[in-house]
């Protein structure tokens, strides 16, 4: 019997095994003894998610800013809601600062910050949660919530390279005169966090491939709910690293976008150069030790040959447009 190209060369092997192969399907066992495969389940009905409709409150201990009615509801994978066959639960990580109901009505009794409620609902076998922060302050008129947005302010753009730093991002929120209103809660989320992942209190963005996401925060200030959503754009890495060793020799290609940089490391047992075919844009890499490293700026467009002859190794470095 031989193995050949993933498949078994050999009919006798394969009809002594007994294997059946019709339709897609692959049995083992042939004849009276078939099983009927099991339908997929429906999409439509897997409890996918429980959301809630507010993920950031503010409230006030004054009587008409004090309370908030939560709802929590159970949804599939499209988004479509499911039956609600079970109770939901809330808690609140300080019921000093905020009391919720077995119902889900929020009740700041104490000025307090970041105080966590969270919803848990089990249908069947499955259990999923979500969870509200509260900010709850002494505010007798607190302000009317008019303008709130996560836009960059020009001459900013809502694009970036893809790097291992976060990038502070604005949250802007104002009054009907236009006054910014300070140390709301606001939540935010990614429409893909392996492209783009957001601080879930906002603020912070981090950039961590190229791609596309759409950020959406939200808030909901003493009974006034707005949210926003942006469109954000990750190009080429800002940083990439280079591993010369010994006796390389094949080309070793990094691309990152513009402005980028490049850290280079000697994991040679000796002393090496790095020199570039063309010095007009970047200068090249003398005398690094063994076990060293040293990072050289890439502002240029281009594409930028390199070698070194006691490593024996050879590359480039692609300097895209973000």
């Amino acid at each position: 019997m031989r193995l050949r190209a993933g498949r078994l060369d050999d009919e006798w092997t394969v009809t002594r095994l007994g294997v059946c192969v019709g339709l897609g399907v692959l049995v083992v066992a042939c004849g009276s003894d078939l099983v009927a495969p099991k339908p997929a389940p429906d999409p439509s009905r897997l409890y996918w998610a429980l959301a809630l409709d507010h993920r950031a409150v503010n409230l006030s201990t004054a009587p008409a800013y004090r309370t908030l009615q939560l709802t929590a509801t159970p949804r599939a994978a499209s988004g479509t809601v499911l039956p609600q066959s079970g109770s939901v639960v809330f808690a609140s990580t300080n019921a000093a600062y905020v009391q919720v109901s077995p119902t889900g009505l929020l009740n700041g009794v104490a000025p307090g910050t970041q105080t966590l409620v969270t919803a848990t609902l089990t249908l069947g076998a499955v259990t999923h949660a979500d969870t509200a922060v509260v900010n709850v302050t002494a505010d007798t008129a607190p302000p009317v919530l008019a303008t709130f947005s996560i836009h960059p302010i020009p001459p900013d753009s809502a694009k970036r390279g893809a790097t291992l730093f976060p990038y502070p991002w604005p949250v802007y929120a104002a009054d009907t005169s236009g006054t910014p209103i300070p140390n709301l809660a606001v939540a935010c989320t990614s429409s893909d966090p392996t492209i783009a992942r957001v601080d879930p209190s906002c603020g912070l963005i981090f950039a961590y491939g190229p791609g596309h996401a759409v950020i959406t925060a939200s808030t909901t200030a003493y009974g006034v709910t707005k949210a926003d959503s942006l469109s954000f754009t990750v190009g080429q890495w800002l940083l990439a690293a280079v591993f010369i060793t010994q006796g390389a020799g094949t080309l070793r290609d990094a691309t990152i976008g513009a402005t980028g940089s490049v850290y280079w490391l000697n994991q040679t047992s000796q002393p090496i150069d790095i020199t570039f075919s063309d010095t007009s844009n970047v200068a090249n890499i003398t005398a690094l030790p063994a076990g060293g490293t040293t990072v050289r700026a890439f502002p240029v467009l281009g594409t930028f040959v390199y070698q070194s002859a006691a490593a024996q190794a050879s590359g480039r470095i692609l300097v895209v447009s973000n």
